[in-house]
């Protein structure tokens, strides 16, 4: 999937923020690549940890897991990066996938996965577009494509290689479009970047690429920030992903987790993190803006499922017990079906209590609190569909609250009520997501 921008108003930060896309394409039960926590610098990340000993961790629903299509990951990968003389960001983006190639942090997002350390390789010299007349002004995602393959055959990029990701950065002075022509513009539609796979025709070999693309910065970050955060996502999503469309790997969840898809801008590994407001950071070693990652075993085990996690850092949340089954219609889709997700059903007009589990994987200094409020950008149009009271609103590791919805009406483009439930201490925010169908 993309990266994309998208609207987040002022129930959370009041700003525009960005997504982080994954694939190919969009999901087509994640319309809502729409909301974004904001990237604050100022937000402290960590909680500090009381004292306690014997220390057992509540009881709580499992985190997801991303499972696999059984598609191959890249296990002896490596890493070509393509950018271009009239870009002075060009040289930067070589350093950082150099220096991220070869970080720990690459090493606990991916080693888990059955990936290998990736090694750059040649070209890391830049190409002119006036020169190599390849290019035109505008370029689609079909000619991308055929450029690659163009520079196997003029041995600039080598053989052929299925364990190779070919990153390919285009200054601003070039329009990559979603068609033959500017109208469709990824920097209009708010993408900066994407990663996707072809087979070449030549060789037979399947072809995992990444473009990085310039439309406009993060909030809060340079563009060169901007630009090694979307790089290291897409890097980390075709390292675990790498062949999405003819043999897709770690891009999705169980069907019991299907209400995350509703919130998600794709189930990939870079997408399960990228709404966070800790995901983006920069490693004081790395020195280079990236994103956390989820981890399958660090969500077994009940940690913070996006790593890597600071030193010390207390990861606490509040999940829901859910025990229904919601149908909702995805309004990007021109189907008339209804998915299905897990959630809470409520009719409208009508209230039910739930309980939320709280728990954390180390003691806290303090009980946290818990609140939540509806996604808003299903909101922003129309008003509140739901209000909510809870029989407490603090807790601590082993606590139960309850919280009480009412349906005030049934929301108009989902036909369900999508919610985020936060935990909040220190300045700490943890989230969960809640599907309410009517």
């Amino acid at each position: 999937m993309r990266v994309r921008a998208s609207f987040i108003f002022s129930a959370i930060v009041g700003l525009m923020s960005i997504s982080i896309g994954c694939g190919s394409k969009m999901s087509s039960s994640s319309s809502s690549a729409s909301i974004s926590w904001q990237f604050s610098s100022a937000a402290p990340e960590l909680a500090q940890a009381g004292s306690g000993a014997g220390f057992v961790m509540g009881a709580h629903v499992g985190i997801p897991q991303v499972q696999t299509a059984a598609g191959a990951v890249l296990a002896t990968p490596k890493i070509k990066v393509i950018t271009f003389t009239e870009d002075s960001l060009g040289t930067p983006l070589k350093n950082m996938v150099s220096a991220f190639a070869a970080s720990a942090e690459l090493t606990e997002m991916v080693s888990e996965y059955g990936v290998g350390a990736p090694t750059v390789t040649t070209p890391t010299t830049s190409i002119t577009n006036a020169t190599t007349g390849v290019l035109p002004a505008v370029v689609s995602d079909t000619a991308i494509k055929a450029y690659i393959s163009a520079n196997f055959s003029t041995g600039f990029l080598g053989a052929a290689d299925d364990q190779t990701i070919y990153i390919i950065m285009f200054p601003s002075s070039i329009i990559v479009s979603s068609t033959a022509t500017a109208a469709g513009d990824f920097c209009k539609q708010g993408v900066l970047g994407f990663h996707d796979q072809y087979v070449d025709g030549s060789s037979g070999k399947k072809i995992a690429y990444a473009v990085i693309l310039h439309c406009f910065d993060f909030p809060g970050l340079s563009s060169a920030d901007t630009m090694t955060t979307t790089t290291s996502h897409e890097i980390v999503e075709a390292l675990t992903d790498p062949y999405v469309n003819s043999a897709p790997a770690y891009a999705g969840l169980a069907s019991s987790y299907s209400n995350w898809g509703v919130y998600m801008p794709g189930l990939e590994v870079g997408d399960m993190c990228e709404l966070f407001q800790s995901s983006i950071y920069t490693p004081v070693a790395l020195g280079y803006s990236i994103q956390r990652s989820w981890s399958n075993v660090a969500a077994a085990a009940g940690h913070n499922p996006c790593v890597p996690t600071p030193v010390g850092a207390v990861y606490f949340n509040a999940i829901p017990v859910l025990t229904d089954t919601v149908s909702y219609y995805d309004p990007t889709s021109s189907s008339s079906t209804p998915i299905t997700a897990s959630g809470v059903t409520i009719a409208v007009g009508s209230s039910r209590t739930i309980a939320l589990q709280l728990f954390s994987d180390a003691p806290t200094s303090a009980n946290w609190t818990v609140s939540a409020f509806e996604d808003p950008n299903m909101t922003y149009t129309h008003g509140a569909d739901l209000s909510f009271s809870f029989d407490s609103t603090t807790g601590s590791n082993g606590s139960t609250i309850h919280m009480t919805i009412h349906v005030l009406r049934q929301d108009v483009y989902w036909s369900a009520e999508p919610v985020w439930i936060v935990s909040t201490l220190n300045g700490v925010k943890y989230y969960w997501p809640l599907l309410i169908g009517n």
